[in-house]
């Protein structure tokens, strides 16, 4: 928490692409893109807080749940039993209400998704095509037995497997919820496998992220150059709101939708035909013109909202103890 923390900090402003459905989008900071991990991983750390009082509770209830053979002393036994080991006192037995052992299979599931996503986006910038990010290297990693050249994002990979395999533990956790009466073997025995499975994907998945981000480089050249590439894009949603303060949201839109979708069909620059067309500067100025089509003016509130997050994490760093079961 405390590098993405830093990463986020320290790229608040700087220009990147914002992309969806794996096109350009809009201009961005790229210290909001880092947030939105950080953010994610705190709802994670959250609901890992949440379901502890729910989850880790004793069962010393008898074979049905009636404490019968404990003479009348089931419940001083059960609350020396859970003090004993730690654990709360849950009302009823459960043998066969397995919702418990749910949650914390798809919670840990859920949160080896969030660093699936992280470390996938990852892999993704950090190729030469993208060129905006690089995991750490150093001499002596191999990447391929016949290419030498390679420096493949291994942990990255790792941490995506990883993640798969976390979901793939969630499936027969829910399965164990259907019991029959008061206890059901067949649906204990699901357990035995997916939550130790579940807990060590989610453990190996955190501990190699770590080591990604720790040694993540940041490359702002590629970041602002792969913006510029596409500026014609990505500012046509600044355009069209200027233009609707002057004829209508409906008409700037198919405005700008018309002479963007032609631009880029004809590989033209749009900027350019919009200058040399002319129409345009009935509304706007030439050197206005030049600013919207600037990405970098155009990042809204990236930077406060990265600072929002940061702070968040930084208040959950410095409150963090050691987790003390009872």
């Amino acid at each position: 928490m405390a590098d993405l923390a830093q990463l986020a900090a320290t790229h608040a402003a700087d220009v990147a692409l914002g992309r969806t459905h794996a096109q350009p989008a809009l201009p961005m900071g790229f210290g909001l893109k880092v947030a939105g991990w950080i953010d994610e991983v705190l709802r994670d750390v959250q609901r890992l807080g949440e379901m502890r009082g729910r989850v880790l509770v004793v069962q010393l209830f008898g074979g049905v749940g009636t404490m019968a053979g404990f003479g009348g002393r089931g419940a001083e036994l059960i609350e020396v039993f859970a003090r004993r080991l730690g654990l709360k006192v849950p009302r009823v037995g459960w043998h066969t209400a397995r919702d418990r052992v749910a949650e914390y299979v798809c919670t840990l599931a859920m949160t080896a998704a969030t660093l699936g996503r992280i470390a996938d986006e990852v892999r993704t910038l950090s190729r030469p095509e993208f060129g905006e990010l690089e995991p750490s290297w150093r001499h002596g990693m191999v990447g391929s037995s016949t290419m030498p050249h390679k420096r493949n994002p291994e942990a990255c990979e790792q941490v995506v497997a990883l993640a798969r395999l976390a979901a793939a533990e969630a499936a027969p956790a829910l399965a164990a919820m259907a019991g029959d009466h008061e206890r059901d073997g067949r649906t204990l025995r699901l357990e035995w496998a997916c939550v130790p499975d579940v807990s060590h994907y989610t453990l190996a998945a955190a501990a190699r992220l770590q080591h990604v981000i720790g040694g993540l480089t940041v490359h702002r050249d590629r970041l602002l150059a792969n913006v510029r590439a596409v500026s014609d894009q990505v500012c046509t949603e600044r355009l069209m709101l200027l233009l609707a303060a002057r004829m209508g949201a409906q008409a700037a839109y198919t405005w700008v939708y018309d002479r963007s979708q032609d631009a880029r069909s004809r590989g033209l620059s749009l900027k350019e035909e919009l200058l040399r067309e002319g129409s345009v500067l009935q509304h706007l100025s030439a050197a206005r013109i030049e600013a919207v089509f600037e990405p970098s003016g155009y990042l809204g509130d990236s930077a406060r909202l990265v600072e929002v997050v940061v702070d968040e994490a930084r208040q959950w760093l410095a409150g963090r103890t050691a987790w003390n079961p009872a």
